[in-house]
């Protein structure tokens, strides 16, 4: 570095002279252009590659070079390739991991090496003698770029190293300043090791920078923390950080139009909440762990974590006899609503059955709300419609009483499922314009899509399978973008109900298979399931068109990937049946909405604005005024809210 200077003197003399600059950091000099080198390429180990792609892997490649080094009749083969593969991945794809690993190949084969690498430095050692120190282990390695830091960069090293997954300039700074002596302002800081590679930064996702530190690293610096006697206070603060980060997102989990976003923040945050919850349980923080077990609860629900959120929540529960009775109640009643999918219904009914005497006839109302929610949907779902019904009515009128609307709405879902499965269809479709009205009036996409589900599941039972079929493919789109992964099985199911009800049967037995796919990943093999619904759609998509065509359809859904099935039901919704996709840009659809209307009343009944709206489909905010004043006449109602109860209720959309 001190030779930068002296290099820009030159560029500033020969003006036609180019550099090229291999170095641990950035030179910080004018005209530099920065190329990081990245980590070698990785093999996807979800989906290994058939063997000869998996061997052009640039980390493979590496591997295989070095190993061949150590042990001539070495080769990489069906048995030992997802080992490889595996401790490719583990070395984070760092050549010279890779290279100090195969080395041990000679005395280790691969699943063995694999199986040693829990602990990456200790192994990690044994380079050429020819090269330099720090090149003959990894530790040396690691350790040589650590000395040439600061004591400032030492020390912010150290505590970010007690990450274990990506995290935000923010989560840097509360547990990177856990005194006020650090000597360096952690923006710089974390700059700073970015620019000498001890730190990755990713792209945002969510407008939020990233910063993950590399395993292998991330070993030395724990090693470096534990050495002075700091890991637990870091680890304290680490754990208390996303313990308010998770309470913080937990309100936005329970409806609203930041409902997504929130699941979204904390899947990317999920390996450091894991952390937390292990810190806090290890070190008997009992109340501390179950509040931060029940603000994922949502999280653990919507995302399909079902097994995971079950298994903390019974760690927790294990040592909670302290704890508040309103938050062990939240608890018992969560593994209840996790343990239902997964047909787990005797640990279901024990934990509610706990949960039941530490609520009624207590002050904890929003504890009792909960708790009759959950023994709403168990009564339903075993088809015991009465029980169900008083269970829901009870438990809407806490939630209204506690002003919280979108409960009540999820609450008024299942009256919906009572009446309809009671034959009331009439009471159905005006419950759906109530809860209809709720989410349109908070905006919440996923309280549309359950209603939307609804009102094909309603208008399957009246037989009208053309007006059903747009509202399951509309579930399906809604809840894939939100990552309801719990509730896309029910809905592709009810999707290849339709199809195979409208004659196209090949596309009944594709998302049949991904619908079966889904639910043995989530392991929800029943949840919301109709058997007799899915037999009769399997049945006739066979019957349309032979069984071993249905067969080979059912395993190309199975098989495929969400986003191309998601991508099917999308593509339906634009082109709904009986309408030519080549008449779409001319032909007036229903209501003599034109499909620009068409596209205005989507996005009004997604709740934007008529800004929103302009600047979504490149148009003045004038033209969306007049657009939005057309569909209230066309449509003969007053409002926007009307329109879009409207829209939903008549599958318009």
């Amino acid at each position: 570095l001190p030779a930068s200077p002296l290099m820009a003197e030159i560029l500033a003399a020969c003006l036609h002279a180019k550099v090229v600059v291999t170095s641990r950091a950035v030179l910080r000099v004018s005209g530099e252009h920065t190329f990081l080198v990245p980590p070698l390429a990785l093999p996807d180990l979800a989906r290994l590659p058939p063997l000869r792609q998996t061997a052009q892997c640039e980390a493979i490649q590496l591997f295989i070079q070095r190993a061949v080094a150590a042990k001539a009749n070495f080769a990489l083969t069906e048995a030992n390739a997802v080992a490889v593969s595996s401790i490719c991945h583990r070395l984070d794809g760092l050549p010279l991991g890779i290279e100090l690993a195969a080395a041990r190949v000679g005395h280790l084969p691969p699943p063995a090496l694999l199986a040693r690498l829990e602990w990456r430095l200790p192994l990690l050692t044994g380079g050429p003698r020819d090269q330099p120190v720090r090149l003959q282990t990894m530790r040396n390695a690691i350790a040589w770029s650590y000395d040439l830091l600061d004591a400032n960069e030492q020390h912010l090293f150290r505590r970010l190293s007690v990450f274990p997954g990506a995290f935000t300039l923010p989560a840097a700074e509360a547990v990177g300043t856990a005194d006020p002596d650090l000597g360096i302002d952690v923006l710089e800081g974390v700059a700073s090791l970015v620019d000498k590679s001890l730190l990755d930064q990713g792209e945002p996702s969510d407008g939020e920078a990233r910063f993950t530190m590399l395993e292998t690293i991330r070993e030395f610096g724990l090693e470096q923390l534990a050495a002075r006697v700091e890991t637990a206070e870091i680890s304290r603060r680490h754990a208390a950080w996303y313990l308010a980060l998770a309470e913080r997102v937990e309100p936005d989990l329970y409806g609203g139009r930041r409902q997504g976003s929130g699941c979204e923040l904390l899947e990317n945050e999920l390996e450091s909440l894991r952390a937390a919850l292990t810190w806090f349980i290890d070190s008997g923080a009992a109340k501390d762990a179950m509040r931060l077990v029940t603000a994922l609860l949502r999280f653990w629900y919507t995302r399909g974590h079902l097994s995971e959120g079950r298994d903390w929540l019974e760690r927790v529960l294990a040592q909670a006899d302290a704890t508040p009775p309103a938050l062990r109640a939240k608890a018992l009643t969560g593994l209840a609503v996790l343990a239902w999918p997964q047909n787990d219904r005797e640990r279901a009914l024990a934990a509610l059955d706990q949960a039941l005497p530490l609520v009624e006839g207590t002050a904890d109302r929003a504890g009792l709300a909960f708790a009759r929610l959950a023994q709403a949907y168990m009564a339903l779902d075993l088809g015991e419609l009465a029980r169900s019904a008083e269970f829901a009515h009870e438990g809407k009128a806490l939630y209204e009483a506690l002003e919280r609307r979108w409960d009540a709405g999820m609450i008024t879902v299942c009256l919906i499922k009572v009446a309809q499965m009671q034959g009331d269809l009439r009471h159905a479709e005006a419950l759906c314009e109530e809860s209809l009205a709720i989410f349109l009036d908070i905006g919440d996409e996923f309280g549309l899509a359950s209603t939307r589900f609804s009102l094909g599941a309603i208008r399957m039972t009246r037989g009208d399978v053309t007006g059903a079929a747009p509202h399951f493919a509309s579930a399906v789109t809604t809840y894939q973008a939100l990552g309801e992964r719990l509730y896309v099985g029910a809905s592709l199911e009810a999707l290849a109900l339709a199809y195979a009800n409208l004659g196209q049967a090949e596309r009944s037995a594709h998302v049949l298979g991904a619908a079966q796919t889904l639910r043995a990943r989530i392991g929800a093999p029943t949840f919301f399931a109709d058997p007799a619904a899915r037999e009769w759609a399997a049945k006739a998509a066979a019957a349309a068109i032979g069984e071993p065509a249905f067969e080979a359809a059912r395993a190309a859904g199975a098989g495929a990937t969400l986003d191309d099935i998601i991508a099917e039901a999308a593509q339906f919704l634009a082109t709904p049946p009986g309408l030519d996709p080549a008449d779409q840009g001319v032909k007036e659809l229903p209501f003599a909405l034109t499909p620009r209307e068409r596209d205005v009343l989507r996005l009004l009944v997604d709740g934007h604005s008529n800004p929103e709206i302009a600047s979504l489909l490149f148009i003045s905010h004038k033209t969306v005024r007049n657009h939005v004043t057309s569909i209230l006449a066309k449509l003969g109602v007053e409002s926007r809210t009307a329109a879009a109860t409207f829209a939903l209720r008549s599958g318009l959309i």
